[in-house]
């Protein structure tokens, strides 16, 4: 069987640069056409701690949250997320949950560690959670301000960018989704699964500082991205095949 994972050089667990990967989902307020006004509202919070000192799943974090701006779930909104109305009436508010949330890595020992999170594509840290912030006036905690997007650290390891997002890197790593999807804390649970099979075939984590962008001399249909070493690499068109010659 051909394989996706051209630029791996190793089969073996690496050592890695963090002591915690945090897997982190939000799901957020939202409409059905257009975007809802004036930001969206996180009202579930996911982190799932994985220390990489042995590769294991130390602590999980999970709140529902009440939103303020427009505090009533669209139809559409409660449908996609399967969370309910009364499950965030009865939730804290944004503020409340951060101030857990740092209660929470105090309380696991992560938050004086070498950490960092990991999210399937920017949309949660670059924009959700600072843009509701500023709103609201929050400040918003130095250590959401970097992270690992797993779909550009998987085009870094396979040369391939995962336009199917979630989907399609499970399936090429010869999984299923497990759970509701949209969910929070399923989403959480299942960027885990790929997280764990990077790691199992070689990849060493870092922080993505660098976006994936359009260049105007690739050819149509293919993409370039930068990669944590300064180089501009190409990323091939997907296919179907798996990336993995067999499932670990």
């Amino acid at each position: 069987m051909s394989t996706n994972f051209a630029p791996m050089k190793s089969s073996k667990p690496v050592a890695q640069n963090f002591d915690y990967l945090l897997v982190l989902g939000f799901e957020a307020t939202c409409i059905e056409n257009g975007q809802i006004q004036p930001v969206k509202e996180i009202i579930e919070f996911s982190v799932i701690a994985i220390s990489t000192d042995g590769w294991r799943e130390t602590a999980a974090f999970h709140k529902y949250i009440k939103p303020t701006i427009n505090p009533t779930l669209t139809t559409f909104c409660t449908s996609l997320t399967r969370i309910e109305q009364n499950t965030v009436d009865c939730a804290k508010k944004l503020f409340g949950v951060l101030k857990d949330f740092d209660f929470w890595l105090e309380e696991n020992q992560i938050k004086q560690t070498n950490f960092t999170f990991v999210t399937c594509g920017d949309w949660d840290l670059k924009f959700v959670l600072p843009d509701e912030c500023r709103a609201k006036k929050i400040k918003t905690p130095e250590y959401f301000t970097k992270w690992i997007d797993l779909k550009k650290a998987y085009a870094e390891h396979t040369g391939e960018f995962p336009e199917g997002g979630l989907r399609e890197m499970l399936a090429r790593c010869n999984l299923t989704f497990e759970g509701r999807l949209r969910r929070g804390i399923n989403n959480t649970r299942n960027v885990c699964r790929v997280v764990e099979t990077l790691y199992k075939s070689g990849y060493k984590f870092r922080s993505t500082l660098r976006s994936v962008v359009k260049d105007a001399r690739t050819p149509a249909g293919e993409r370039t991205y930068w990669g944590v070493d300064g180089r501009r690499r190409q990323l091939q068109k997907p296919t179907l095949n798996s990336f993995l010659e067999k499932p670990f």
